[in-house]
C-alpha cells in the first residue's frame, strides 16, 4: 500500500523530467546563436555565441562551419565549447550548424548562416518577387533586399503575408454586376500586379496581400467607361462605375463611304483607355471614356478591307464634339493572295509570313474645326499553303518588310514594295551569327546556351526561337533569319558566370567577343508570416529595384523554393564593374 504513491509518484516525476505527459510538460530545448560582428568585412575573426535554454544534464557542443562546402576551422573561446570563433579570410557565406548533445529530451540542430562581405563593394538594391503556386492562396509579393556583392549572399528567412482571399465585384450606379477586366497594382509594391476577371454572376476572389491597392477597371459590356480607382482595399468593398463621357464619330474610307466593323479606342498615358467600339452600317461609333488632355485614337478597320491600321494623336482636337476619321485618296488596295512565298527559292509550304507595312500618314481624324494626321500600318500573320502560296489577304500598298516561316522553323526576311509589281515574296537563305562566349577575363566558356527571339516589329508569337551552344573554344553559330532583330540571352547552366541579354540585328557576321559578367548566389528560406516551417514551390525571380522601363521588368535570375522553402538565384555580381 505504501509502496503504490511512491512509484505513482517516480513515473510522474521522470515524465516531468522528460517533458511528456499532456499536463505540465516542460517546454523544449531552444537554441540561439549570434555573431560578433554584425556587419563583417574579410579578413575578419568571426565569433559565435551560443545560448541554450529549457534544458537539463551536462551540454556538449559541435560545431561545423562551411564556405562553398569547404570546412572552415572552428577554435573554442570557452572550455566547454559553447563559443567559437572562425577565420573569415573571404567574403561569402558561411554556413553555420551547432548540434547540442546531452539533453534528455535532445536539443534541435541550430542551421544559420553569416554573410561576411567584400571591403571593395558597395553593392545595390534587388526585388526578390515571389510567386507561389494558384493552389497556396497566397498573393504575389515582392521584399527589397541590399545584396553587397563580391561574393554570395544569404537573405536568411523572408516572412511574407499570407494574405486574404479578396472577393472581387465591379457594379454600376443600379447595383447590377458588371463583367470586366480589373488589374489591381499594390501600393507597397507596385510591380506585383494582380489580374481578374468579373463575370456577370458574381463570385471572383484572389489572395491579396495586406495594404491599399490602384484599381485599373476595364468594363466587358457597352455603355460603361472604364475606371482607375486609387487606394482601394478590400474592406472599401465592389467596384461602382457608371458611364462618364461620350466620345461620337464615325470612320470614313477615301471614297466618302462609311467604314463598317472597325474597331475604335482610346488610350491615354496614366489614364484607363476608352471603351471599345465596332463601327455600325454607317461608319458610326460612340466611345465611353474619361475624358484626359491628349490621348491616341486607334482605329483597327476589317481585315477584308485591306485598311491599314490608324493611330492619331488627338492633341489639339475637341472630343466633345464628333470626331471624322477619313481615310485619303492616293492609298489603294492590293490583293496578296496566292502569291508565292520563297526561302533560298523554295517554297514556304506550309508556313507563315508576318507582313509589317508603315504607311505614314494616310488618314485624318477632325472634329469639324480642326483635322490632325493618322498614321497607318499593316502587321499580320497570313498562312501559306501546301504550294506555299499567301492565303487570301489584301494590304495598302505601301513598302516594308516580310518575315517567311516554315513549318521546320526555317525564317527569313524579305523587303517588299507593293508600289511595283510582285511576282512573289523572296526571301534570302537563312544568316548565322557567330562570336566566342568568354568570361571577364577573356578566358573561353563551354556549354553556354544561346536563344535568340525576335525582337521589334517583327517579333510575334509565331516567330521561331533560334538556339546554339557554344563549344568547346566558347565558339558558337547562331542560325537566324537575315534581316530580322534578335535579343538573345546567353546563360550558363553551371552558373559559373551570371546571364546576359544583348541584341543584334541578323545579319550574317561575327559578333566577337561576348563577356559574361561573374555570378553570385543570392539564396534565403521563404516562410508565410507566423509559420515556423518553408513555403515550396514559389517562384523566385531576382529583378533590378534601380532600374527603369523594361530593365526594370527582366529577370536577373529565377528559382523555385523547396520543400524546406530553400531558394537560391543567380545573378550578375552587383559589386563587379560593368
Amino acid at each position: 500500500m505504501s509502496r503504490a504513491p511512491w512509484t505513482l509518484l517516480g513515473v510522474a516525476l521522470v515524465a516531468a523530467s522528460l517533458g511528456c505527459g499532456a499536463e505540465g510538460a516542460g517546454p523544449r530545448c531552444e537554441i540561439a546563436v549570434q555573431f560578433d560582428p554584425l556587419d563583417a568585412v574579410a579578413p575578419r575573426t568571426i565569433v559565435a555565441r551560443s545560448t541554450v535554454t529549457n534544458t537539463s544534464g551536462v551540454l556538449t557542443y559541435s560545431w561545423s562551419v562551411r564556405r562553398g562546402g569547404v570546412e572552415v576551422p572552428t577554435t573554442p573561446r570557452t572550455t566547454d565549447g559553447r563559443d567559437v570563433e572562425f577565420a573569415a579570410d573571404q567574403p561569402g557565406v558561411y554556413a553555420v550548424q551547432l548540434d547540442v548533445d546531452g539533453d534528455p529530451l535532445g536539443c534541435p540542430t541550430w542551421t544559420g548562416d553569416k554573410n561576411v562581405r567584400d571591403p571593395s563593394t558597395t553593392g545595390d538594391a534587388l526585388r526578390l518577387r515571389f510567386s507561389p503556386p494558384r493552389e497556396a492562396s497566397v498573393p504575389v509579393q515582392e521584399r527589397v533586399v541590399n545584396v553587397p556583392g563580391g561574393a554570395d549572399f544569404a537573405t536568411g528567412v523572408l516572412a511574407i503575408d499570407p494574405g486574404i482571399d479578396a472577393p472581387i465585384a465591379v457594379r454600376d450606379l443600379a447595383g447590377a454586376a458588371v463583367p470586366a477586366y480589373v488589374r489591381l497594382t499594390s501600393r507597397a509594391t507596385p510591380d506585383a500586379t494582380v489580374e481578374v476577371v468579373t463575370s456577370v454572376g458574381g463570385g471572383e476572389r484572389v489572395p491579396l496581400a495586406s495594404g491599399r491597392y490602384d484599381a485599373l477597371i476595364v468594363p466587358l459590356v457597352d455603355g460603361v467607361a472604364p475606371a482607375q480607382i486609387d487606394s482601394w482595399a478590400p474592406v472599401d468593398g465592389a467596384f461602382t462605375i457608371d458611364a462618364g463621357a461620350t466620345v461620337g464619330g464615325r470612320v470614313l474610307d477615301a471614297s466618302g463611304a462609311p467604314v463598317a466593323g472597325a474597331r475604335v479606342s482610346i488610350t491615354a498615358a496614366a489614364q484607363p483607355p476608352s471603351s471599345v467600339a465596332v463601327t455600325a452600317a454607317a461608319g458610326t461609333f460612340t466611345l465611353a471614356w474619361r475624358p484626359s488632355a491628349g490621348g491616341e485614337l486607334i482605329v483597327v478597320p476589317p481585315a477584308a478591307s485591306g485598311l491599314p491600321r490608324l493611330t492619331a494623336a488627338l492633341t489639339g482636337l475637341t472630343t466633345s464634339q464628333p470626331l471624322t476619321v477619313r481615310y485619303q485618296p492616293g492609298h489603294p488596295t492590293l490583293e496578296l493572295g496566292a502569291l508565292p512565298v520563297r526561302i533560298a527559292g523554295a517554297p514556304v509550304a506550309d508556313g507563315h509570313v508576318l507582313i509589317a507595312l508603315e504607311l505614314g500618314d494616310v488618314a485624318t481624324v477632325g472634329d469639324g474645326a480642326s483635322t490632325v494626321p493618322a498614321r497607318g500600318h499593316h502587321r499580320d500573320q497570313v498562312a501559306t499553303d501546301a504550294a506555299g502560296r499567301l492565303a487570301p489577304y489584301r494590304a495598302t500598298v505601301g513598302s516594308g518588310r516580310a518575315f517567311a516561316v516554315g513549318p521546320t522553323g526555317a525564317a527569313s526576311v524579305a523587303l517588299i514594295d507593293l508600289a511595283a509589281p510582285l511576282a512573289g515574296i523572296d526571301a534570302p537563305g537563312p544568316a548565322a551569327l557567330t562570336g566566342v562566349v568568354t568570361d571577364r577575363g577573356g578566358a573561353p566558356l563551354a556549354g553556354v546556351a544561346l536563344t535568340a527571339t525576335v525582337d521589334g516589329d517583327l517579333g510575334h508569337l509565331g516567330a521561331p526561337l533560334a538556339s546554339a551552344t557554344s563549344g568547346g573554344d566558347g565558339r558558337f553559330v547562331l542560325p537566324v533569319a537575315g534581316g530580322a532583330t534578335y535579343q538573345i540571352e546567353l546563360r550558363d547552366p553551371r552558373a559559373v558566370v551570371a546571364p546576359r541579354l544583348i541584341t543584334a540585328a541578323g545579319a550574317a557576321g561575327d559578333l566577337g567577343a561576348i563577356a559574361l559578367p561573374p555570378a553570385i548566389r543570392v539564396r534565403g528560406t521563404l516562410r508565410l508570416v507566423g509559420q515556423s516551417v518553408g513555403l515550396p514551390d514559389v517562384g523566385v525571380s531576382a529583378r533590378c529595384d534601380a532600374c527603369t522601363g523594361l530593365e526594370r521588368s527582366r529577370p536577373l535570375g529565377t528559382g523555385v523554393t523547396d520543400v524546406a522553402g530553400d531558394f537560391a538565384v543567380v545573378i550578375p555580381d552587383p559589386g563587379a564593374p560593368p
